[in-house]
């Protein structure tokens, strides 16, 4: 994690997992994110969602706004005729929230099946220089918009979908003899990239990079 000069620059240090860990390049809960899954969250905005709260339920929908898709779409549902948009869509919404807190709490277990190889090996080395300099992550999920699938491509067999996040969040470094943050929640703006061979005999999709304004 880099300083927080300001409560702008430590939001975006801190949630975004450091630029290192967090913005993989674009080339490079069990059943949340599947083709298909069944244990989905609802879409629309969250309620607050802390990170000692990570156990509680999502929020009913309340945003019944029409997904928009990217101009792959059409293809990917010819190569895989299972793919739902909609389940999908419910299913990224929860594991965007569960990935940030389960970051958060230094603990990835619940959400290790959803992360590319790069992606969890970079999350867990910033966890661990987190450990090592004796600092905590804090987030807080305010609010969460429905997640909009912005692009979709097939390539070889695989299916990767482009999917745009808007949050309201608090997140902030603390350490021994730091003071309380008491910051506001910030605008965070993120494109998260899943992929999926089409034959696998997983249903879970993986993320394979992400990125932050």
């Amino acid at each position: 994690m880099r300083n927080e000069e300001d409560d702008n620059t430590g939001r975006h240090d801190a949630y975004r997992l450091n630029r290192e860990a967090f913005d993989t390049a674009k080339d490079a809960g069990k059943d949340t994110l599947k083709d298909g899954g069944k244990d989905t969250a609802p879409a629309g905005d969250a309620e607050s969602v802390g990170a000692s709260e990570a156990s509680r339920p999502f929020a009913e929908p309340m945003d019944d706004t029409p997904i928009e898709v990217g101009k792959g779409l059409t293809l990917v549902r010819e190569k895989d005729p299972d793919f739902d948009e909609e389940t999908f869509v419910e299913g990224a919404r929860k594991l965007y929230e569960m990935i940030l807190l389960e970051f958060a709490a230094g603990d990835l277990t619940g959400v290790k099946d959803f992360l590319g190889p790069d992606v969890l090996a970079g999350f867990d080395a910033a966890i661990q220089r987190r450990e090592e300099a004796g600092e905590h992550l804090v987030t807080e999920i305010h609010a969460l918009a429905r997640p909009v699938i912005e692009d979709a491509e097939y390539d070889n067999g695989v299916v990767r979908l482009s999917v745009r996040y808007s949050a309201d969040l608090v997140s902030h470094i603390s350490g021994a003899g730091t003071e309380e943050n008491t910051s506001s929640p910030a605008r965070s703006r993120d494109l998260w990239t899943f992929e999926r061979h089409v034959q696998s005999d997983s249903p879970n999709w993986l993320l394979i990079a992400t990125q932050t304004e």
